[in-house]
C-alpha cells in the first residue's frame, strides 16, 4: 500500500511518517501547497491520505478544506491534530472549533472510549481503552457543534475533550492526539487499529 502524507508545515511530520512506515510500502510527503497544485493526477494512486498536524487555525488551510469537499467519500483520510480539526471543520462549520487554554505541549491523557454498538466487540479498539496519548494543541472540537455525521470514538479521561472521531458515511478518521509521539503508550496498537480500519 502507498500513503500520501500532506504536511501542513509541522515539525512532527517526519515522526508521523516513521510511525506509518510498517504499514505502507511507500509514503510520499508533500507540502500542502505543492500537493494541491497536482492533486488531480495524484488522488487515485494512494490507499490513504494523512493530514498532518500544523500551526495556525484549521480555517487558514483553504486548499485542504476545499479538497475535502471534492474527494470521493470512499477515499480514506486520517487527520492528526490539526488534520482532525480540518476534517471536523469541513462538515461542521466554524463553531465546531474553539480555543483550549492553556495550550498543551506534551501532556499525557488517558483515552476513554465510547463502546456502544459494534464497538463493544471490536477487539482492536478495546485494546486502546485507558492508554495514555500525547497532546500538543491549543484548539479543540466543540462537541455540541460537531456535525451528527461524526461519531466520537474517544474523549480524554481527564478533561473530556474529543480525542477521536470517525465519519459515519465517509472513510474519514481524526485523532486529536499524536499517535507517533514517544509519550503515546503502545503506538503500535494504534497503527494496528488503522490497518484494520483500512480493511473494513
Amino acid at each position: 500500500m502507498k500513503a500520501a502524507l500532506i504536511d501542513h508545515d509541522d515539525s512532527f511530520t517526519q515522526n508521523l511518517r516513521q510511525w506509518l512506515k510498517p504499514l505502507f510500502s511507500q509514503i510520499d510527503v508533500y507540502n500542502h501547497h505543492d500537493y494541491f497544485s497536482q492533486q488531480s493526477r495524484l488522488n487515485s494512486t494512494y490507499s490513504l491520505f494523512v493530514l498532518s498536524p500544523g500551526p495556525k487555525n484549521p480555517s487558514d488551510y483553504h486548499q485542504t478544506l476545499e479538497w475535502l469537499k471534492t474527494i470521493s467519500p470512499t477515499t480514506p483520510v486520517l487527520g492528526v491534530c490539526l488534520g482532525m480539526q480540518m476534517i471536523v471543520l469541513s462538515e461542521s462549520g466554524a463553531g465546531a472549533i474553539k480555543k483550549y487554554s492553556p495550550p498543551l505541549h506534551g501532556k499525557k491523557s488517558k483515552l476513554h472510549l465510547s463502546l456502544g454498538g459494534e464497538n463493544k466487540s471490536d477487539e482492536n479498539l478495546l485494546s486502546l481503552q485507558g492508554l495514555s496519548v500525547a497532546r500538543y494543541h491549543s484548539l479543540v472540537c466543540e462537541p455540541k457543534n460537531i456535525s451528527p455525521a461524526f461519531d466520537v470514538i474517544a474523549n480524554s479521561a481527564d478533561d473530556q475533550q474529543v480525542m477521536w472521531i470517525q465519519h459515519q458515511t465517509k472513510k474519514w478518521m481524526g485523532l486529536q492526539f499524536h499517535p507517533e509521539s514517544f509519550l503515546t503508550e503502545k503506538p503500535e496498537l494504534h497503527l494496528n487499529y488503522l490497518k484494520k480500519w483500512l480493511q473494513k
